[in-house]
This record gives structure tokens, sequence and C-alpha cells, in this order.
């Protein structure tokens, strides 16, 4: 009900637009949140847990590595397009890295039910799941979808000065 918000990602640095949330606190509408710098300040080590770049059969994978099972809930339609759904939930203790103790106790959370939507040439087009960022606070939803397939990528992303960074505000909650 707050409105979209707008997510680029640079590596493990997100720039965030989310104009009803910057008008208000009163700050400018890109925040940054630079989540190499927020893990590393809570002792755990990004490496493992990236899946940048990965295709869909790896996510596939490692989504059922790391469940008890991928259930096919059937063909769906997503954003004009057939796809087959599939759902797991994730157990975070079957993650492969050595930290995710760490970051089942700030979030309180050890599984997360995932939804994931592929299209007939193999493309990740929806992803949802429910996740908590701080332990005793009720999980977001998260829902993400890929869109403009083999279309040339200019990104330009925010400048400093029209950026508010809450790397440090955010470790600073968790921490609390």
């Amino acid at each position: 009900g707050a409105g979209d918000m707008q997510l680029l990602a640079d590596e493990l640095v997100m720039y965030i637009h989310f104009p009803a949330l910057a008008q208000g606190l009163g700050v400018k509408e890109w925040m940054k949140l630079d989540l190499e710098h927020a893990y590393e300040s809570l002792g755990i080590d990004m490496g493992g847990l990236g899946q940048v770049g990965q295709g869909t059969s790896e996510q596939l994978r490692m989504l059922g590595e790391v469940s008890e099972g991928i259930t096919d809930e059937g063909r769906e339609e997503v954003r004009g397009d057939q796809t087959t759904h599939y759902s797991a939930t994730v157990d975070l203790r079957k993650y492969p890295d050595e930290d995710i103790e760490k970051i089942i106790e700030l979030t309180g959370q050890g599984e997360i039910p995932m939804d994931v939507w592929i299209d007939d040439d193999q493309r990740v087009r929806r992803m949802e799941w429910r996740q908590s960022v701080v332990k005793g606070q009720e999980p977001a939803a998260v829902v993400v979808e890929y869109v403009r397939f083999g279309v040339p990528v200019d990104i330009d992303f925010p400048d400093d000065d029209e950026v508010f960074d809450a790397t440090d505000l955010a470790v600073n909650g968790i921490e609390d």
C-alpha cells in the first residue's frame, strides 16, 4: 500500500528508489545499502551467499539442495508469458555456508517459503518469498519480476549527492 519501489544492484550495493518513504522521512529519494559492508560489520562473510549470474538450472538445483524438494505447481501466466510455477521451502541450515547460523540468529528465520516461475525458454520470470530482516519483525513479502530479456543494459546509478547511505543505520538497527 506504500507504493512501488525501484531497486538497482551494483554487485552487492543496492540503490533503492522509494519516493513515498523518502517523503515521510524527509530524506533523499535514493537510499543505498552496501550489503557486503553490512554483513561484514556483523561478522558474516558474503562470499558463499551470492547467486548472482547463475543460470536457471543452477538456481533450481541449488533450491532443491537447500529444501526438502521442489513442487511443480503447474502452468501459470506471468506478464503475458506462459511459465511453470515451482515452490519450495528453503531450509537455511542446509545452505552451504558457515555463517548461516548468524543470519538465522539475526533474523529469527530458519526457513523461507519460495516460489519461482520459469518460462519456456528456461528464464526465471518471477520469484516470491517472505523474508525477515530483523528478529521479531513480520517477514516482508518480496516479489521480483524479470522483464526485457536480450535488451542491452545501460544503468545509470544515482550519484552520491542523490543518495542517503543507510548501511550503518541498517547495521545498528539489526544489532540493537
